[in-house]
């Protein structure tokens, strides 16, 4: 049982933005695939906890860009868990060019009871003889942010839509990545020169919601609340610029 899941992998296209380079929400949803991958190996996969009425649950993610990989690099991608907290499960990926880290990322995970809704201790849900490697030094702690955002600029709005929901039946995590990322222009994106992202996961949201995308600059930092139609934030992210 392999503590740590590694693969070879192709940049192609469809993983690419408008640089020719892998575009974050879709290395967010590259690093979930490598979860998934490894976590039916480990035996913790959505389905085989499923049974026992469990279900895994991103609360948040961030990413350190160092260097974007272009379309058709031949990249090293790999992932492992970190020893559960109480109740906290974290996850490490790694993008690499030959010896070269391109960009570190992390997940915080939860497995809740899927008719509560309430986070289960750690205990028991990784097979006992695991051994869980250490993080990385690479990424910093995650940044709580105040979901007030009275003051903040009105970005735009965006309506959940069928192709953003999961298995759960709620808005699925690489979507608000994708939702958020979509409401600027790509002379935009490219002025931020984004060196890292995090997003916190807050209320689930479901198909044919509205929310409000809200922002706050604060020296290089473009703080964001995605907002429901009752003022609640439904998640809170950073996008760190140059």
């Amino acid at each position: 049982m392999q503590p740590k899941f590694s693969t070879d992998y192709k940049i192609l296209s469809s993983m690419c933005d408008s640089t020719a380079k892998l575009g974050i929400p879709q290395c967010i949803s590259l690093f979930m695939d490598l979860a998934t991958i490894h976590a039916e190996q480990l035996k913790v996969d959505a389905f085989t906890l499923g049974e026992k009425n469990l279900a895994w649950v991103a609360t948040k993610t961030k990413l350190k860009i160092f260097k974007m990989p272009y379309m058709n690099s031949q990249v090293k991608l790999s992932t492992w868990p970190e020893k559960p907290e109480k109740i906290r499960f974290n996850r490490y990926y790694t993008v690499n060019l030959e010896n070269e880290l391109l960009v570190a990322g992390k997940t915080e995970w939860a497995v809740i009871d899927k008719a509560s809704g309430r986070p289960q201790k750690a205990d028991n849900v990784y097979p006992q003889n695991l051994e869980f490697l250490a993080g990385l030094e690479e990424i910093e702690p995650f940044v709580r942010v105040n979901s007030d955002f009275a003051d903040g600029y009105i970005l735009d709005c965006y309506t959940v839509k069928s192709t953003d929901i999961d298995l759960y039946g709620h808005m699925n995590n690489a979507a608000y990545v994708r939702a958020l990322f979509s409401l600027f222009s790509t002379k935009e994106l490219e002025e931020m020169g984004i060196t890292g992202f995090e997003i916190a996961y807050r209320i689930p949201c479901f198909e044919g919601e509205m929310l409000r995308i809200v922002t706050k600059k604060t020296d290089n930092r473009l703080l964001v609340a995605m907002i429901k139609e009752d003022g609640n934030a439904a998640a809170t992210a950073i996008i760190e610029t140059k």
